[in-house]
């Protein structure tokens, strides 16, 4: 009777000692498994190939549990999410401007060494558009400085405010002339002028300025510029665009006198003539 008990535990042990080494070899496998998926993951990761190493720690996810490897696939989320903000920041500094680009960097927290460095060659190409930007604009100061004003304080221009100068321009300006010609008589304190006009039609807007308030104000301005000229003997052309109004007065075929108005004011905004 004690022989058999004594090897009923024998038969025992062994089972137990076989399962718990069967345990281990099977736990040292998987631990085997998981250090290399480790291993090839962090390889990706020195390779910046993001995508490949996040795929390799979720397969050592499904072999273990294990917190710093949540966290490393949380870290490639955020370097994934920096570098598409990266890109963005780029693509507006291309097309946009350097506010916008400045606003768009700022979004940029996750540090690391590429992801600094990418963010510091960033910040010199804001740095570099920025100068350029305020080199354009001191430039455009200066030549908005250098504008001729002519009579009576209006800038003048170097070609007429709207419509083409050439000779097939003029033509086709004077073709649409003589479809609506009329002529209206425009009273300067002691003369008065009867002016061969287009008259164009006015959209009816609350505020518009009535079309003779345009004409009297160009014939004003007209015989000041071109004293050397009659406008009696002139065609003025009038043109209604874009919420502007504009007059070209032309003597034979060229555009000899030019203004432009704004739709609520017969204050002319700045002026052309060829002499």
């Amino acid at each position: 009777m004690k022989k058999k008990v004594i090897i009923s535990i024998i038969v025992l042990l062994l089972i137990l000692l076989g399962g718990a080494g069967t345990y281990l070899f099977l736990n040292e496998q998987k631990q085997s498994k998981f250090e290399a998926l480790l291993n090839s993951a962090e390889k990706f990761m020195a390779a910046k190939k993001y995508e490949e190493a996040k795929s390799v720690y979720k397969q050592a996810l499904d072999v273990k549990s294990d917190d710093k490897v949540n966290g490393k696939i949380n870290e490639i989320k955020q370097i994934e999410d920096s570098i598409k903000k990266l890109d963005e920041v780029q693509k507006i500094l291309d097309s946009g401007t350097v506010e916008d680009a400045c606003i768009a960097i700022e979004k940029i927290t996750y540090k690391s060494k590429d992801i600094d460095e990418r963010v510091n060659n960033l910040n010199d190409k804001i740095d570099e558009k920025k100068k350029i930007e305020e080199q354009e604009r001191a430039n455009n100061e200066e030549s908005s400085s250098h504008e001729i004003i002519g009579v009576g304080g209006i800038r003048k221009m170097e070609h007429p405010c709207i419509g083409s100068s050439d000779a097939e321009g003029v033509e086709n300006e004077l073709r649409e002339f003589q479809q609506h010609i009329k002529v209206f008589r425009v009273s300067l304190g002691t003369k008065s002028y009867n002016i061969a006009t287009s008259n164009p039609p006015i959209p009816p807007a609350a505020g518009y300025r009535p079309f003779q308030s345009f004409l009297k104000a160009c014939v004003s301005h007209f015989v000041q510029v071109r004293n050397d000229l009659n406008p009696e003997n002139m065609k003025f052309d009038a043109i209604v665009c874009d919420g502007s109004f504009y007059i070209n007065v032309i003597d034979g075929k060229t555009i000899v006198y030019s203004c432009a108005f704004d739709l609520y004011s017969d204050v002319i905004m700045m002026y052309y003539s060829n002499k």
